[in-house]
């Protein structure tokens, strides 16, 4: 967050001094500020501007450092998107695969999800289930699913191609 002080001609930007001098006074002006007293900061003629988030896509881009300017009088904030680097780009990739994986597709009301620890645990009572028994499934992510003989050929039809998509 920068600040600006309104009494200024040049209108620049700058970190929220420590202490400002006021009519022979000091004023912890940053110690104000954190404590939330907002309107005291702003009567001695401070005003914080928070940089705004532009839209972007997190899969190929990143947010970067803010940029200020002032635009008729008033300072304006906003980070600067980057594209992700190389390097960056497949661990990013990986990292939603993962997190799509972990929040699963949805099922009867639950979200099931499609990690391996999921494919191993369905694929050792798939049997027992279609022989005629329940299973309370915990998925990975922390849903039950209650798996019958009537409804497990209706789960493999949706879980399974949400799981291959991933492959």
């Amino acid at each position: 967050m920068k600040f600006l002080h309104i009494g200024e001609l040049n209108f620049s930007y700058k970190q929220l001094p420590n202490l400002w001098a006021y009519n022979g006074v000091q004023y912890p002006l940053r110690e104000l500020w954190n404590k939330g007293h907002v309107a005291v900061v702003n009567a001695l003629g401070w005003q914080g501007v928070e940089p705004t988030v532009p839209d972007y896509n997190p899969e190929t881009h990143k947010i970067g450092d803010a940029v200020y300017s002032v635009e008729n009088g008033k300072i304006v904030g906003q980070y600067q998107i980057i594209p992700l680097s190389a390097e960056e780009l497949p661990v990013v990739q990986e990292n939603k695969k993962q997190a799509d994986k972990l929040a699963g597709v949805e099922f009867e009301g639950v979200m099931c999800s499609a990690t391996a620890e999921d494919m191993w645990g369905l694929s050792a009572i798939k049997e027992w289930v279609t022989a005629g028994q329940t299973a309370n499934f915990k998925f990975e992510n922390g849903n039950t699913l209650t798996l019958t003989p009537d409804n497990i050929a209706a789960f493999q039809a949706v879980w399974i191609p949400f799981r291959a998509s991933f492959f």
